[in-house]
């Protein structure tokens, strides 16, 4: 196969990549996520969020924190009783038998949208447990992980895809 038809579908694959990423709104921060680990996936374009125990037995307990105070109380979709708390700068959900979650979801608004995945980090701190015993650091596909829709690298990577190909001519 040809230099320029190899580039070509390359250029054609990552470009597919790039549609995938954006459509879910999805871009790994952290580390790859896998099965059996917490996900916290952000989407920028609105400020909401989803959280998600992924493909385990569920979450017992759940605590977000914002150091710079950015949540928005208001966004949660969701009871908030007993020994819960919904503030600016603190989340936290208590889930006991049988009302154990998979996840938990977090309307527009929630976040501030535009943050980019380093303003993610530095701000949020997120830990919790999982049903029947340990923490979010201890599930089988480890993690927590963050998720954080990343468009402007994919467009990087197909302009640098397409002057290779303008050099190579």
């Amino acid at each position: 196969m040809s230099f320029q038809r190899t580039t070509g579908v390359g250029i054609f694959l990552v470009f597919v990549f790039c549609q995938i990423v954006s459509a879910q709104h999805a871009f790994v921060v952290t580390n790859t996520p896998v099965d059996k680990a917490v996900l916290l996936a952000y989407d920028p374009a609105d400020g909401s969020a989803v959280l998600t125990s992924r493909n385990l037995d569920g979450i017992t307990t759940t605590s977000l924190q914002s150091v710079n105070s950015l949540f928005n109380p208001n966004g949660f979709h969701g009871s908030i009783t007993g020994f819960d708390r919904n503030t600016e700068s603190l989340f936290f959900k208590l889930t006991a038998q049988p009302n154990i979650v998979d996840g938990l979801q977090f309307g527009p608004g929630w976040l501030p949208p535009g943050l980019t995945p380093d303003e993610m980090v530095t701000d949020v701190k997120w830990f919790g447990s999982l049903f029947p015993s340990g923490s979010w650091a201890d599930a089988e596909g480890g993690g927590p992980y963050f998720l954080v829709p990343e468009p402007t690298a994919c467009f990087l990577i197909v302009i640098g895809m397409v002057g290779l190909v303008v050099l190579r001519r």
